[in-house]
């Protein structure tokens, strides 16, 4: 699962610095990885679509490059492992 968010990327400068960002989720619904988002679409009614999605961001929780993404997929990983 996928969407998009507001991701402060700044990796402790002083001033923060955020970014509309593609954001990847594990099986428990936890931030693993984000990505570059960009604005593309077949026609102009898709892209409008991105941009709604886009503005959605802005009603969900700032995440932190280095926070956020911290071990969630590896503590995944280590659930499964330890399952088998």
């Amino acid at each position: 699962m996928w969407n998009y968010r507001v991701v402060d990327v700044s990796d402790g400068v002083e001033e923060p610095i955020y970014e509309i960002r593609e954001v990847f989720y594990n099986s428990k619904g936890l931030p693993y990885g984000h990505g570059e988002a960009s604005v593309v679409g077949e026609n102009l009614e898709e892209m409008k679509d991105v941009l709604y999605k886009f503005a959605e961001a802005f009603n969900k929780d700032t995440l932190n490059s280095t926070i956020d993404f911290h071990n969630s997929r590896s503590e995944e990983h280590t659930s499964e492992l330890q399952s088998h």
